[in-house]
């Protein structure tokens, strides 16, 4: 009867063994995956941090060159206004009639 006792109790041992051997793998395992995930992670937020700044930064050059053409283009319809009003007054006014008393 005790060579099968110690037997059993030597099998459980082997068990516990086995099992903490495979508990430990896992844990280091899982252990490598997170820090592989963490490095993953920090890749992606730089990754797309530096695409945000680029996008803004070109958002922003954009929005410039808009309101330089906006600019060009006030200056240019002003102008274009002005010469047609003063057209329109010597036209009409061609005969010196505009402002004579009736």
């Amino acid at each position: 009867m005790m060579p099968y006792t110690i037997e059993i109790i030597a099998a459980i041992d082997m068990l516990i063994v086995v099992l903490f051997a495979v508990f430990l793998k896992m844990a280091r395992d899982t252990k490598n995956q997170n820090e592989t995930l963490k490095r993953e992670l920090e890749d992606f937020k730089k990754d797309h941090l530096h695409s945000f700044t680029t996008m803004l930064n070109k958002i922003a050059e954009n929005e410039k060159q808009i309101s330089e053409k906006e600019k060009n283009i006030i200056s240019q319809t002003n102008l274009r206004v002005n010469q047609l009003e003063s057209k329109i007054y010597k036209d009409f006014d061609m005969y010196r009639q505009q402002g004579r008393q009736y």
